[in-house]
């Protein structure tokens, strides 16, 4: 239990709360205040459920709750305001210069200063600017909207100036600053250029925060720039900064999946080992680089060394769909039979994709026999919708209309299953048998708009063949 003083303006307030409900207040009030420069910091939201003590009687701080709905109501009226209506955020901004209480109000004059960024010319904004710095405290606030203000006019010298002007008045850029100059390089495709802004900062007083280093690691991965990815992890190692098992996900498949530098990614793996234990997520990121720059030799030996630890079916569905996809159709097939025998039990993704690698192969016969050998142990649409497709391709719908029907048996049947039904019924010209499975779908949850472009095309095609 803490004891607190809140001091009033005519008397100090006495506040007895339990230390964990007023942290998660104050930290989850804070957080808001940190994720939107423009909204207000509700005092009253913080203190609402604790009891404030005026000798036996519970009161509420009448004054707080005063201020916050008077403070509420300005800022709603300069939001709404815009060039049309420039009378109206004249007369606020008088009455705030008169009001004794808002005079020097950060929140407001933060608001008011957007609303000139937004309604008047440059000349003003940089006057008004002027006289709010000289108002109120310093806050990094004030100087980001100005930063945003000069980056959406592609004004990159005039922000930079500001970034300068903020550490010269030793008021500390926040994660939210450095993010904003990450967005623009990133628009701008110059992020090499993000690079070199945050490592000249991290070399001065105010170095940035561990949420923009990985920002700026995940935009460098994104835009392809490895060597600058890199050299930015290492800045980030140096400062003592540990990634999380998420963060290596990301990392791994930027690096390997999206840049296609597997040596990377496995120098990268290595390293990760050392100091966090992989999962499944791990594995299957890294095999899926390697199967898609189809390095399959280096994806089996990788598979083998860890397939003894899997837990769930992704890596070996990762797997399987690299050989099918590649080719190697018959190996695919020898690893399905391990997975048979091992732990992980197939589910319906490893079904599907063995089936389309089989049809996309045309080994058909060997595609029906796996799936009537299956079929009982089925309890997903995805293999059923395999050998939907296949049967409209070979022109067998009969076939495919009992295997449609088998599936509502089973209560089975998808946007899906019905997409590829009513496409090969339109192939076929059968017309009514469309407009009936049509009807059966209309109205229910099954009807997406994927499915309701597929019936418009399906609709075209009837037409054309008549």
């Amino acid at each position: 239990m803490i004891r607190s003083v809140f001091t009033h303006p005519t008397r100090e307030i006495h506040v007895s709360c339990h230390h964990k409900t007023w942290s998660n207040h104050v930290s989850t009030q804070s957080r808001h205040q940190s994720e939107s420069t423009d909204r207000p910091f509700k005092v009253l939201d913080a203190l609402k459920e604790i009891k404030v003590l005026d000798g036996s009687t519970e009161i509420k701080n009448k004054w707080l709750m005063k201020k916050d709905v008077e403070r509420s109501r300005r800022i709603s009226i300069l939001e709404r305001a815009n060039t049309e209506d420039l009378a109206s955020v004249w007369q606020m901004e008088e009455d705030i210069a008169k009001s004794m209480r808002f005079r020097g109000d950060l929140i407001l004059k933060s608001v008011l200063l957007t609303t000139y960024i937004r309604c008047n010319s440059r000349k003003d904004v940089e006057r008004k600017f002027a006289e709010i710095k000289s108002e109120v405290k310093p806050s990094p606030r004030l100087w980001q909207h100005m930063i945003r203000y000069d980056l959406d006019a592609d004004n990159l010298a005039s922000a930079k100036s500001r970034l300068s002007e903020m550490i010269l008045l030793n008021v500390e850029p926040d994660g939210y600053t450095w993010d904003l100059f990450i967005s623009y390089y990133e628009r701008n495709r110059q992020m090499p250029e993000a690079f070199d802004l945050l490592s000249t900062a991290s070399q001065g007083l105010y170095q940035p925060p561990r949420s923009s280093w990985m920002k700026l690691l995940w935009a460098l991965g994104k835009s392809g720039h490895v060597t600058a990815q890199l050299k930015a992890l290492t800045n980030i190692k140096a400062m003592g900064i540990k990634l999380d098992l998420k963060e290596w996900h990301i990392l791994l498949d930027s690096i390997g999946n999206k840049s296609r530098r597997t040596d990377e990614m496995m120098v990268l793996y290595q390293e990760m080992i050392q100091t966090i234990k992989p999962d499944d997520t791990t594995w299957s990121t890294i095999l899926t680089a390697l199967g898609n720059n189809r390095e399959m030799e280096s994806m089996m030996k990788m598979f083998d060394s860890i397939k003894g630890e899997v837990t769930k079916p992704s890596c070996w569905n990762t797997v399987l769909n690299a050989l099918g996809k590649n080719g190697y159709v018959d190996e695919m097939l020898s690893v399905m039979r391990d997975m048979k025998n091992s732990p992980v039990h197939p589910d319906g993704i490893t079904w599907s994709t063995i089936l389309y690698e089989l049809a996309r192969a045309k080994r058909t016969d060997e595609m029906f026999r796996l799936f009537q050998e299956i079929a009982p142990s089925i309890k997903t649409s995805h293999p059923y919708n395999v050998v939907l497709q296949s049967l409209g391709q070979m022109g067998k719908l009969d076939v495919m209309i009992q295997l449609f029907q088998e599936m509502e048996r089973l209560k089975l049947p998808c946007s899906t299953s019905y997409g590829i039904l009513i496409q090969n019924l339109a192939n076929a010209n059968d017309r009514d048998e469309m407009e009936s499975r049509i009807r059966e779908v209309t109205g229910t949850q099954l009807m997406t708009e994927s499915l309701k472009k597929i019936i418009d095309k399906a609709r075209i095609v009837i037409q054309g063949k008549q």
